[in-house]
């Protein structure tokens, strides 16, 4: 006669097993006692904070003068710093962006 604890029906034999199913559960179970016990869990920016400090950086970078609109414009005559138009009194510097709700709009 089985006991309770020795019954064949029962599941404790195989609780005692360890899991090894291949699969994308014990990946992501890795994964996570991974990032667990680190000490200091990597942190990614906010998408919007990211997408602001990569515009802020490219932004205050001039262009270079091997840029295609630039080279262009020289062709008809611009000078570096000259105004834009006929007689030069335009625009100098390039028109800003401003940005709204992911959204980039012209301004001028």
């Amino acid at each position: 006669a089985l006991s309770m604890a020795e019954d064949y029906m029962s599941d404790t034999f195989l609780n005692q097993l360890e899991d090894i199913r291949p699969g994308l559960r014990n990946e992501r179970q890795k994964r996570k006692d991974r990032f667990t016990k680190a000490e200091n869990p990597p942190k990614q920016k906010k998408k919007k904070v990211a997408e602001n400090e990569a515009r802020e950086s490219a932004m205050s970078v001039p262009l270079p003068d091997d840029n295609k609109g630039f080279s262009l414009l020289q062709k008809m005559g611009y000078k570096k710093g000259m105004g834009l138009g006929k007689t030069g009194a335009g625009r100098t510097a390039p028109v800003p962006i401003v940005v709204k709700d992911g959204l980039v709009l012209a301004d001028g």
